[in-house]
Parts: C-alpha cells; sequence; structure tokens
C-alpha cells in the first residue's frame, strides 16, 4: 500500500512528509483519529478500507466462510446437472 505512510500520519497526527494534504499537515488541528477521517481524500479512505478488507479475507473465520460457499455452489452446480438430465428425459 504506497500510502500507507501518509495515512497512518494524517490518522495518528504524527507530522510525516507523506501525511501532507495540499501541501499542509493538518492532522494536528483535529483532536482524534475520527475527526481525522473526515479529513482524510477519499481515495486514501478507499485505500484504508481496502487494505482492511484484504486482511480481513486471511482470516480463519473469512475462509471457512468461503469453503463453505464453495462446497454449497458445488451442490447447486451438481443439483443443476440433475435437473437438466431429468428435464430432457421428459
Amino acid at each position: 500500500m504506497p500510502r500507507l505512510t501518509g495515512i497512518l500520519s494524517h490518522l495518528t497526527g504524527i507530522a510525516h512528509p507523506d501525511g501532507h494534504i495540499d501541501g499542509k499537515f493538518i492532522a494536528d488541528t483535529y483532536a482524534s483519529p475520527e475527526a481525522r477521517y473526515g479529513v482524510l481524500p477519499l481515495s486514501d479512505k478507499l485505500l484504508a478500507i481496502q487494505a482492511l478488507c484484504e486482511l480481513a479475507v486471511m482470516t480463519k473465520p473469512i475462509k471457512h466462510f468461503y469453503e463453505e460457499c464453495e462446497a454449497h455452489l458445488t451442490e447447486l452446480r451438481k443439483e443443476r446437472v440433475e435437473i437438466g438430465r431429468a428435464r430432457k428425459k421428459l
């Protein structure tokens, strides 16, 4: 994630050249990360959400959910094939 340092600098309020928005470091004027988040450019917000989603996909519960969905999809495909065969017989 190329903007990670800048986003973290802005959210934490710790000055870093990558944390500047429009050439100024404005994060220190806000009291909390929640307030600073609102000022982040949309592209940085999307990058942060994308990074969090990528991390979440690697967790065991999400992997397990994907495996369950894949198994259910396989069963549905088998059922569709059987229905197609029965339809041809009719």
